[in-house]
């Protein structure tokens, strides 16, 4: 299996927990394609999300190809699997502008 690292950075975010207050924290985004040497080649795209302030939270998703036509089937995406880590990654580095000119008003 190779690994490609594609995005690590700390994104702010609002916390939505079900009964209690919102929160706003601080979330380190990881996004890594995984290609599989199997005689297939699949890829996988995996998001990670961790808070070192926190060290029991960890959410993983792990998107396989086949996995991703169902996403976007139900989600009514418009981009192909090749395409979607970066146009993902381009949405995280908006919210991350948005943060710096919310800084900057």
């Amino acid at each position: 299996m190779s690994t490609e690292n594609l995005f690590l950075k700390t994104v702010p975010v609002l916390l939505k927990t079900g009964d209690r207050e919102d929160v706003k924290n601080a979330i380190i985004v990881s996004v890594e394609l995984n290609t599989l040497i199997t005689p297939l080649h699949k890829k996988e795209l995996v998001v990670r999300l961790t808070n070192d302030s926190d060290l029991l939270f960890l959410y993983t998703l792990v998107l396989g190809e086949e996995d991703f036509q169902n996403l976007k089937a139900q989600q009514g995406l418009l981009v192909d699997f090749s395409t979607f880590p970066q146009n993902f990654i381009t949405m995280l580095n908006m919210c991350l502008e948005d943060k710096h000119n919310e800084t900057s008003k």
